[in-house]
Order: C-alpha cells, then sequence, then structure tokens
C-alpha cells in the first residue's frame, strides 16, 4: 500500500510506502524487545543483590533474585518499601547516607568496601555495596541502581588465612607489588629477620633483598602476573648476615587490591652443606686421580 504526499497546493511531492514503515517498525520493536530480554536475562543471572530504586525516595521498583536470596525475603515482601529494612539500624542507615552525597558529588558514585546489613531472620551479615544514579538520555537521574554483594564467604577465607598466617612457623610476608612496601609479616618473618613488628612493616622489600630496586620490581612482576612463583635471593637480616632464601611467591587479593603472599625458607645451610659436599666429591676425585698417576 502507497500513500501520496502534496504539498500546499494539492501537488503530489513524495510517495511512501506503508508497507515499508511497517516493516521497519516491527524490526525495530523486534529488536528492542531482544534488548529487553537480554537485559531481564543478565539482570536475573547477577549473583549480587541488584536494587532499582526510585529517583526521589529509596523505594524499591525492582530487584533481582539474588537480592530476594540473599537477603531472605520474597521479591514482593521488598517492592514498594524503603530501603531502611535492609539496613542494621537507624544509625547504620544515617551513616550510610552521611556518605551518598559526597561520594557522588566527588565520583560519581559510591563504594562501600565493608558494610553491615541485615536479613529478613535479623542476621547481620559484611557486604559491598556500589550505588550509581540511573540517568536518561538528556542527563535526569530517574532512579538509582544499587548493588549489594554478600562478603559472608570471603570474610570467613580472610578469617582462615589471618589464623593460618598468625600462627604458623614458616617465615611469610605480604608485600605491595606496586612499590615494594611489606603490608604485613607474621610472628615467624619478625624472629627470622630480627625485627620486632612495627620496625619490620616500616622497611621495603628493597632494603632486605639485595638485588637492585629495577631487578626486584622485574621479579615481582614475574610474581605478579604469574608467570614465576619460585625465587633464590639473598635477604640481608637485622644483623647484617646475608641469608640465602627459597621465596615462593604468589599474588592474591586483599579489600581489593593486588597483594604478594611470599613464603620465605632460609636455605644457607642446605646451601652450604651441599657445597661442602661438592668441595668433598671433588678432592676425593682428586685424590683417586693422584692415586691412579702413580700404578702401572
Amino acid at each position: 500500500e502507497f500513500i501520496c504526499l502534496t504539498d500546499e497546493n494539492d501537488q503530489p511531492t513524495e510517495i511512501q510506502s506503508m508497507g515499508m514503515e511497517i516493516t521497519a517498525r516491527v524490526e525495530a520493536e523486534k529488536a528492542l524487545n531482544k534488548e529487553y530480554k537480554l537485559r531481564d536475562a543478565l539482570f536475573s543471572s547477577l549473583r549480587d543483590a541488584v536494587f532499582i530504586l526510585d529517583a526521589d525516595s529509596p523505594t524499591i521498583l525492582d530487584c533481582n533474585p539474588a537480592a530476594a536470596q540473599i537477603f531472605g525475603y520474597q521479591r514482593d515482601e521488598m517492592l514498594g518499601r524503603p530501603t531502611d529494612f535492609l539496613h542494621v539500624d537507624e544509625a547504620a542507615l544515617a551513616a550510610f547516607r552521611e556518605q551518598l552525597y559526597p561520594a557522588l558529588n566527588e565520583k560519581g558514585y559510591l563504594h562501600l568496601l565493608d558494610f553491615s546489613m541485615r536479613k529478613k531472620d535479623g542476621t547481620i551479615f559484611p557486604t559491598e555495596n556500589h550505588v550509581i544514579p540511573l540517568l536518561n538520555e538528556v542527563g535526569e537521574q530517574t532512579g538509582w541502581l544499587s548493588v549489594v554483594a554478600d562478603l559472608t564467604l570471603r570474610k570467613q577465607a580472610e578469617e582462615r588465612f589471618r589464623a593460618m598466617f598468625e600462627e604458623s612457623g614458616i617465615t611469610m610476608l605480604l608485600i605491595n607489588p606496586e612499590n615494594g612496601a611489606l603490608i604485613d609479616a607474621n610472628p615467624a618473618a619478625c624472629d627470622f629477620y630480627g625485627y620486632k613488628k612495627p620496625e619490620l612493616l616500616k622497611k621495603n622489600i628493597s632494603e632486605i633483598n639485595i638485588l637492585s630496586d629495577e631487578e626486584i620490581q622485574g621479579e615481582m612482576q614475574k610474581a605478579l602476573m604469574e608467570k614465576r612463583y619460585s625465587f633464590l635471593f639473598k635477604h640481608r637480616i637485622a644483623s647484617g648476615e646475608i641469608c640465602d632464601v627459597e621465596v615462593h611467591s604468589t599474588p592474591i587479593e586483599i579489600h581489593g587490591d593486588p597483594v604478594l603472599f611470599s613464603i620465605i625458607t632460609d636455605i644457607t645451610a642446605k646451601l652450604q652443606s651441599e657445597k661442602i659436599a661438592q668441595e668433598s666429591q671433588e678432592q676425593m676425585v682428586l685424590a683417586v686421580e693422584g692415586a691412579n698417576a702413580g700404578t702401572w
């Protein structure tokens, strides 16, 4: 079907096909529906709790299945309610709001790395929060997007790691891979290096490892990129003695930042024993060769 467009004098100016216009509209609707389905699938598959909030009040307009699972509510129980029931108490809610707007003004979003919230059964649990404003095509705010990650398992893993780190008799260090600063040292490390913990943590790994700063940085980057895990170094301890050490270093994440977790083994005695054994073997070979030289 075609339509004829005319000017003010009723003269034909353009002929348009209604069929083509309808086809284009149908294709556009199909593409839009596909985009909506993809968005909904992504929204539903996220493991973190996702809330869509009203722009003028913290009322929950929508949430994904993970939000219901994490907080222990049915989805319908949360929709249409202000978010205060998810907070520990009024003081916690006030603290959250006090941080929200300064963060938005400074960075455009809020990121709380460790913030306690409340489940339906009253359980208080650690979370990581991201809040960003939702804007339309002209920059007007239409709502809020709040993403809440449950840190319970991560916290439990950190507690187990901390217990292992502190109680182990093996020398362990946590090192900043960017600048070589010592972030933490366990009691065994303090005993090995001969410093009290506050003294040791003031040091940089370059004050312990006798390699040049450039060489140390290169080796740390190998460990950080997981290109190498085991290293042989010489470390200087508090007495000034240089010890041969074997270092096993692997990257881990603490509070969202990359850190090198290093296990240090003193192999000085082992290398000395191997050297003595090698020298003894060489002397024995020379003695046998000398004895053979005198026989016929």
